[in-house]
């Protein structure tokens, strides 16, 4: 597929579902690709190469329909290895995050509708559940009601961080939309 700006759907990128292997690149960890320049595996929907699914997926978060409304969605990491490999630095750092504290997540964050995502947060499961504010106006990729994507590179204001009961750190944050 060539590259353009324009998704098929106005509400969500094309290749919604395969940016789980991008963000393992993007992040550094436990990758099987090596380059931006190498082409992606033959099971991926898209048939050119990671720099270029990177350079459309950007281009189409551009010209998605805004959202509308406040939302508020969650996050789970329930296994620091999913976000920053074996050494787990970066969820320890997460969790000393204060308020006023930006974050900064380098790949293309996922997020759920707090009603969809309660299984994945259960206190069992999890190190961090963010729990994110997004303003109107946001172009972020839906599918539906239930998943969410954040452009790459989004930056997230640290509204208040508490451990919970069961040493889970509850990070409040607001999406700051890209200027």
């Amino acid at each position: 597929m060539a590259s353009t700006a324009q998704p098929a759907d106005p509400q969500k990128v094309t290749y919604h579902k395969g940016l789980v292997t991008i963000n393992r690149f993007l992040n550094g960890i436990n990758s099987t690709i090596k380059s931006g320049n190498q082409k992606l595996p033959i099971n991926h929907a898209y048939k050119g190469t990671v720099n270029g699914l990177i350079k459309q997926t950007d281009a189409e978060f551009k010209v998605l329909k805004p959202t509308e409304k406040t939302m508020i969605l969650t996050r789970g990491i329930n296994n620091p290895r999913d976000i920053n490999g074996a050494d787990g630095k970066l969820v320890e750092k997460q969790k000393q995050l204060k308020k006023g504290d930006i974050m900064m997540m380098k790949g293309y964050a996922y997020a759920a509708s707090k009603e969809s995502s309660n299984p994945y947060l259960d206190d069992r499961f999890v190190s961090i559940a963010y729990e994110i504010e997004v303003p109107p106006k946001a172009r972020i990729s839906t599918r539906g009601t239930d998943e969410f994507i954040f452009p790459r590179c989004s930056k997230f204001e640290v509204l208040d961080n508490k451990v919970n009961e069961n040493n889970v750190n509850i990070i409040k944050m607001r999406y700051l939309l890209p200027e």
